[in-house]
């Protein structure tokens, strides 16, 4: 069995992955991709209460969402809104993607990689090649600190906010 789990999910399966989280003690981070939370209590049995809480339990964990800017599902206000009032976590919309990310699967990966390289910096070393291999004892005062679409020193295709 694993020492450690990351756990991703996409779409309802972000919605479940995220409420997971609270009760697996080896996760040690949770990216939640395409999460459908406008249309979430038709897709959880209007039971999504229950599982928003659950993925607000572990405070110290580290998440990551990302949509796409034209979702299909989730307007991007509401996906802002919504990140605000998760602990620990991380937004990111990726500009001209739609739910399913097509032809932007590349750049889904690109966001999901600075996260991780930025999120595990002492695991990762600057590769994420050695996060399969590392041992994770989290310093959790050292994650990720984004950059924001205001920012002068911003480049990356994805407009990322942080909650705090």
């Amino acid at each position: 069995s694993p020492s450690y789990i990351l756990l991703v999910g996409y779409s309802y399966g972000s919605l479940i992955t995220a409420s997971a989280s609270a009760d697996i003690p080896e996760c040690i981070g949770c990216i939640s991709i395409a999460p459908p939370w406008s249309v979430q209590h038709w897709l959880l049995l209007f039971h999504s209460s229950y599982h928003f809480n659950q993925s607000r339990k572990r405070d110290s964990l580290p998440k990551l969402f990302v949509i796409g800017d034209k979702d299909n599902f989730t307007p991007e206000r509401a996906f802002q809104n919504r990140i605000k009032t998760i602990p620990q976590s991380t937004g990111a919309v990726l500009k001209e993607a739609d739910h399913f990310f097509a032809r932007r699967e590349k750049d889904l990966m690109s966001v999901i990689g600075q996260w991780l390289l930025q999120t595990y910096p002492h695991q990762a070393e600057g590769s994420l090649s050695k996060l399969g291999h590392s041992e994770f004892h989290i310093q959790w005062n050292d994650l990720l600190h984004t950059k924001s679409s205001d920012d002068p020193g911003y480049d990356c295709a994805a407009a990322v906010c942080a909650a705090p």
